[in-house]
């Protein structure tokens, strides 16, 4: 009895412990996260933990009985059956929520057991939603995107990658990837679509799972265009390079910190510093500028166009660059900023030339329109000096006519009236520089005018003249005004430079110049010249004072003012001839003028003292603004038995040219001032004059005898001209032969 009991008692505990096992058992599965489901064959619901609810709303009651595949997407209720039996695992499937809501859960099935499966059913839809936020972002990505499993089959293809592949994404999707497959390195590949074009991509891959497998995330960015933009900036660099290499100017750019990032070859030889010496070194070392007058170091020009919010800065005339070397050079720069698309600065680039050279020229440039404005105002000058000279000329000669007899007084009215016509040409060594400085040519001995000079000069010096002139020398067409500057400016250098006295030798001579290897053919073209020679025994000139005679303003003397020797070099050249020098220190210095020779015969006529030609009683009318010119030309003009009707300025003589003709009364002549102050000139008055008579006989007369109207003349409707100051003999031959023309 006693074993029985002990029996059952042992039987009850172990009852209790099976019940008490069970019921631990239910209470972990019900209180697992994952769904716990039981089924047969046919995968109807057997048996379901409360986690089947509170997943998918259904209650175990209801579901309990019904064919797992009713809670299925439609599509996959055909493999879920299948799926059970085969026991797969990590199936990820996509149920519905009683509400509708769509839930994905991964199933394993784990047991068979009498023909029924237990497996589980892991919620997994907070991944496929971040999945699927992730794939929807890839899908818009103008990137490419690969899915590649580790057997290099692709699973997963973006619209980026199928146009890039130029292929359909059924066609990629399955086939192998042929590229290698290395992680986490950004490589570039080519890729031939199927157009047969090649593009280039930067592909980075990195380890990822797709459909809880492992596989590979390959990243691909078509960089096709980048590359052919990289190339051509490189392209661009390189041309930008050579043309900075071969331009000009000297070229330096730096960085935002003022260091060099290029220098090219101009720069190089205007620093003296090479390209490798310079790139990285700080601008100031290499660009070391000062300022031409104070010699203090300029501004670093980085610097102030950084300073400067962007400023472009720009130097003229004002800076030297000390070289490399220590030598110094007068430069132009600029500088400006370089500037990205956004307008932020990267750094500077600046230009540099050497002008030392051109600033010398701008110098002459500058010396030559002084000249210019010289012989502006010389113009002025002269008219209103010769007007003055006329007066007093005028007066000599009345005076010397007057007193016939009285031979001392007749000398002295004489040599007053020779020094009045020299004086005239003192306006024409300005005059010379000015535009109107051509010569008024005219074919003459050059041996008178030679003589006549030194007869003047020479007067009451200490030196003495010797002359070794050819008896057949040829004549020659010059302006004789403008060659007594010439023998007056050259006659005192050599008293200047024989102040106690000494002898000047003057030689005229004929040459032939036919070979370009003969005395100085290689300058002068082929053809006849009168060569003069001025030789004095004087100090002579320095070997580098001598190269320098000919330049304007340049003198070595204390009250000289340079232009002596620059106007005579101006004459000759404008009479196309040619003038050189030779000098020794103490042995005095001599000057060879060149003068082309003329083809016309000297005119055998020489003025005489008293050769003056009379009227016949002729009508002439005189033009002149200034009272006393009037005055003296028409006491000048009665003397030389002409009547004489005076006019004011240009309309006043056409008025009364007019009334002439009107009443048959015509003037025989007219003498027309060229310039009129504030009123009608001559110039225009012979316009209005010819109108009314084409068969007018008409001078101009002028104080600026180089004026192109003088020079002229017959262009502007004149038949004669005459330059003041004038003699009564000049004035009365002048007049004879316009009046006696036909």
């Amino acid at each position: 009895m006693a074993n029985k009991e002990l029996h059952a008692h042992s039987q009850n505990s172990l009852f209790e412990e099976l019940i008490e096992s069970k019921k631990c058992h239910l209470d972990l599965i019900e209180n697992m996260h994952e769904i716990i489901f039981l089924c047969d064959k046919s995968g109807n619901l057997t048996f379901l933990n409360n986690m089947w609810e509170r997943l998918l709303g259904y209650s175990v009651e209801e579901s309990l009985g019904r064919c797992i595949a009713d809670f299925l997407h439609k599509e996959e209720n055909k493999n879920i059956v299948t799926l059970i039996s085969e026991k797969k695992k990590h199936i990820e499937l996509q149920f519905y929520h009683r509400d509708g809501r769509a839930i994905w859960l991964e199933l394993s099935v784990y047991a068979c057991y009498k023909e029924s499966f237990a497996g589980l059913l892991y919620n997994i839809t907070k991944k496929k939603n971040a999945e699927q936020t992730i794939k929807s972002i890839v899908e818009i990505n103008s990137d490419g995107f690969l899915i590649v499993d580790k057997e290099n089959i692709v699973c997963y293809v973006n619209p980026a990658a199928k146009i890039l592949f130029e292929n359909r994404k059924e066609q990629l999707l399955g086939g192998a990837f042929h590229f290698q497959l290395t992680t986490y390195k950004t490589q570039e590949i080519e890729i031939t679509n199927r157009k047969g074009e090649t593009r280039i991509a930067e592909m980075r891959i990195t380890e990822t799972e797709w459909e809880s497998k492992d596989a590979y995330l390959v990243a691909l960015r078509d960089i096709t265009d980048q590359k052919a933009v990289v190339e051509a900036f490189k392209a661009e660099k390189e041309r930008l390079n050579a043309t900075l290499i071969s331009i000009g100017d000297g070229v330096i750019t730096t960085d935002t910190t003022g260091k060099i990032i290029l220098i090219n070859k101009t720069a190089e030889v205007l620093t003296g510093w090479k390209q490798k010496e310079a790139v990285g070194a700080l601008l100031d070392n290499i660009f070391h500028i000062v300022n031409r007058e104070t010699h203090k170091i300029c501004e670093n020009p980085a610097k102030r166009i950084l300073d400067t919010n962007n400023q472009i800065i720009e130097e003229r005339h004002n800076t030297l660059l000390v070289t490399k070397e220590g030598f110094e050079r007068l430069i132009d720069f600029s500088g400006v900023p370089i500037l990205s698309k956004e307008y932020d600065i990267l750094g500077t680039v600046l230009a540099f030339r050497d002008v030392t050279e051109h600033k010398k020229l701008e110098d002459k440039v500058a010396k030559s329109s002084n000249f210019a404005s010289l012989g502006l105002l010389a113009g002025g000058l002269a008219h209103d000096f010769n007007n003055i000279l006329t007066v007093i000329v005028g007066n000599i000669n009345l005076a010397m006519l007057s007193i016939k007899d009285d031979k001392s007084a007749l000398e002295t009215l004489s040599n007053a009236e020779h020094a009045s016509l020299q004086a005239r040409d003192l306006t024409q060594q300005l005059l010379v520089f000015s535009k109107g400085g051509a010569p008024i040519k005219e074919t003459v001995s050059i041996a008178e005018i030679i003589k006549e000079s030194m007869r003047f000069i020479l007067r009451g010096s200490k030196v003495k003249c010797a002359y070794d002139i050819n008896d057949d020398l040829w004549a020659v067409d010059v302006d004789k005004g403008q060659m007594n500057q010439i023998f007056n400016n050259l006659t005192i250098n050599a008293l200047q430079a024989m102040p106690d006295g000494g002898q000047l030798e003057i030689q005229a001579k004929n040459r032939n110049i036919w070979d370009e290897n003969g005395e100085w053919g290689f300058i002068l073209p082929k053809g006849k010249y009168v060569k003069i020679s001025f030789k004095d025994s004087g100090v002579g000139i320095s070997e580098d004072n001598l190269k320098k005679i000919f330049d304007p303003y340049f003198t070595s003397k204390e009250k000289g003012n340079g232009l002596g020797l620059a106007t005579t070099c101006s004459i000759v050249k404008k009479h196309g001839g040619f003038i050189n020098v030779e000098s020794e220190l103490g042995k005095g210095t001599t000057f060879f003028i060149y003068v082309p020779a003329s083809t016309k015969d000297i005119m055998l006529k020489k003025e005489v003292k008293g050769a003056i030609a009379y009227s016949n009683g002729e009508k002439v009318l005189l033009m002149d603004d200034e009272e006393v010119i009037r005055e003296i030309g028409k006491r000048i003009l009665e003397y030389l038995k002409y009547e004489v009707v005076i006019a004011n300025d240009g309309k006043d003589a056409i008025e009364k040219y007019k009334i002439a003709k009107e009443y048959n009364k015509p003037f025989d002549a007219i003498i027309l001032d060229l310039t009129v102050s504030g009123h009608m000139g001559g110039a225009e008055a012979i316009k209005e004059i010819v109108n009314i008579d084409h068969g007018v006989k008409a001078i101009v007369s002028g104080g600026v005898p180089t004026d192109p109207v003088l020079v002229n003349f017959k262009e502007y409707g004149f038949k004669d001209a005459i330059s003041k100051p004038y003699n009564i003999e000049k004035l009365s031959n002048v007049l004879h032969n316009v009046v006696t023309s036909t």
